[in-house]
């Protein structure tokens, strides 16, 4: 009798591995499938669209036109005009998305541009830039989703 009982728990315990190796093989199989096409467009294009407006050029406070990232590098936030200008480049670049745009410095905020304060659930698609400068890190994000 008492043979049995180790025969049966040996089996349960082969089923209660074979089960766990099961789930995990198939949630690691599901994270590694490659986007659909139309996603990764989607990708691209919010990309491509940060990377187009950090390239920008925009008036600083002398008058002098230099680029957003140049501006924000250097230690100046966004005015109200440049925060246009950035409004007005996103929509061209994005029409019919909802956005929000943002800078950080060394964690600080410097700037940011919405035209939705909520991120909805669901597919929303984001590019962040990193860079370092005399050993500050600025960070710019873009998020966007479809209307």
């Amino acid at each position: 009798m008492r043979r049995r009982k180790q025969g049966m728990a040996g089996i349960f315990d082969a089923f209660v591995f074979l089960a766990i190796a099961s789930l995990v093989s198939v949630s690691l199989l599901t994270s590694f499938v490659p986007p659909s096409p139309v996603e990764e467009e989607r990708q691209r294009r919010v990309e491509d669209s940060l990377t187009v407006l950090l390239r920008t050029t925009v008036k600083d406070a002398d008058g002098n036109a230099r680029t957003l990232q140049d501006l924000l590098l250097t230690g100046r936030g966004a005015n109200d005009s440049m925060e246009e200008e950035i409004a007005m480049t996103l929509e061209l670049l994005l029409p019919g998305w909802e956005w929000t745009w943002s800078a950080r410095r060394s964690g600080i905020e410097i700037a940011a541009v919405a035209t939705s304060d909520v991120v909805p659930e669901g597919t929303v698609y984001c590019s962040i830039v990193r860079e370092t400068l005399q050993g500050e890190a600025v960070e710019y994000r873009l998020e966007a989703w479809l209307t």
